[in-house]
């Protein structure tokens, strides 16, 4: 197996087998990566450490977990939007071929569902990744920091990982697309007791060297009534006991040093992992529902998400229509007051400005009745 750096992979070079039918009406296509001599090979990917979310959820014959892609790994993050990208190309230029039909661009992005979830309320992107299950048992390979291989409920809800994953390929569902990428193994970057697997049996509550069973023995040997022949018997079988649980001790020694030998060739993380085409099937052809409802239950929460931000949108175009209503008021009264305030400076002026011309007349008048009264002196003196 050779896992490839996300850093250097030219996602251009990835190509996809025609679709198959899979048992469950879905089709599968494979992906692969071309070499520089034309060779395909599949394409595995080793993530940086990235923060795990809530531990390893499990129900049934399913299992997952999530991470977070921080933005110190921006990056990773960008592989793989443009591996999303180029995805969404290659159904688009080959839908006539593998689906006797063209597929608009902006359909294809519609129903693709790439592995990444964007965060809302500023959080980072979150990449949810489906562990292989088996009849109830989670086949994925899980490793501490030491390499010691770890049960699923050995891993703690916080802590970093890195994952080993292989890029499947392409599922069309009836309703969606879905790039699938599928945890190899998994490393936990810290040195963790194994909480899931630990044995529960006290041994030294339990022993096949215990005396109450040699005492059992010999209390049913003496109750039997026997012949001088049989007695002889039993004294021989009495003598020769703690030799044989001694031989059968030593042999579960060896087993036990034997088992442990197995084990440790076992969790070495460089072994070749269990293939794909033999331990995956299973999983990738009982997914197709579980995905179907998983999305659905997405699709749903989207909606129920973009419901509520609509109508907060509309409570807030709501309070602006009605802000700037209010202030459109204030601002017609306060017009309404500037256009009393300039009427009653307008009554005003014309107040004046009639008191000025009868002012003015009552002057007219003074003047003549002034210039008549000279006259009259004028004649007076005269005669």
């Amino acid at each position: 197996m050779n896992i490839l750096d996300y850093k250097t992979i030219s996602v251009e070079d990835i190509v996809f087998d025609t679709p198959m039918k899979t048992k469950n009406n879905a089709y599968i296509s494979k992906a692969y990566l071309k070499n520089d001599s034309g060779d395909k090979q599949e394409v595995y990917v080793q993530t940086p450490r990235l923060n795990l979310l809530s531990g390893i959820h499990k129900t049934g014959n399913r299992a997952f977990y999530e991470v977070e892609i921080d933005a110190k790994h921006n990056e990773f993050y960008s592989f793989l939007k443009s591996m999303d990208e180029q995805n969404i190309m290659v159904i688009n230029e080959n839908s006539k071929q593998w689906f006797q039909q063209d597929i608009p661009l902006d359909v294809v992005e519609h129903f693709y569902k790439g592995v990444v979830k964007l965060g809302r309320d500023q959080n980072a992107p979150q990449m949810k990744l489906n562990l292989m299950v088996e009849d109830e048992e989670v086949k994925t390979d899980i490793f501490d920091a030491n390499k010691s291989r770890l049960f699923y409920k050995d891993v703690p809800e916080q802590c970093k990982v890195i994952s080993v994953m292989k890029f499947v390929g392409l599922r069309f569902l009836q309703q969606h697309v879905i790039c699938i990428w599928v945890p190899i193994q998994i490393m936990v970057d810290e040195t963790l007791e194994k909480l899931g697997s630990e044995l529960k049996i006290n041994e030294s509550l339990l022993s096949d060297r215990e005396a109450p069973a040699e005492e059992e023995i010999t209390t049913s040997t003496e109750e039997e009534t026997t012949t001088p022949v049989e007695e002889e018997t039993t004294t021989s079988v009495e003598e020769e006991e703690p030799k044989v649980l001694e031989e059968l001790a030593t042999e579960n020694d060896k087993n036990q040093e034997k088992n442990e030998e197995e084990e440790i060739e076992e969790i070495i993380l460089e072994e070749e992992p269990r293939s794909i085409e033999e331990e995956n099937l299973n999983f990738l052809n009982n997914i197709d529902l579980e995905l179907e409802e998983q999305l659905t239950e997405e699709e749903s929460e989207e909606e129920a998400e973009e419901a509520e931000e609509a109508e907060e949108a509309e409570e807030a175009e709501e309070a602006e229509e009605a802000e700037e209503a209010e202030e459109a008021e204030e601002a017609e009264n306060n017009k309404n007051v500037e256009n009393e305030i300039q009427i009653d400076q307008n009554e005003e002026i014309q107040k004046l400005k009639n008191t000025i011309q009868t002012q003015e007349s009552m002057i007219d008048l003074l003047r003549k009745k002034l210039s008549q009264m000279v006259e009259i002196i004028r004649e007076s003196k005269n005669e």
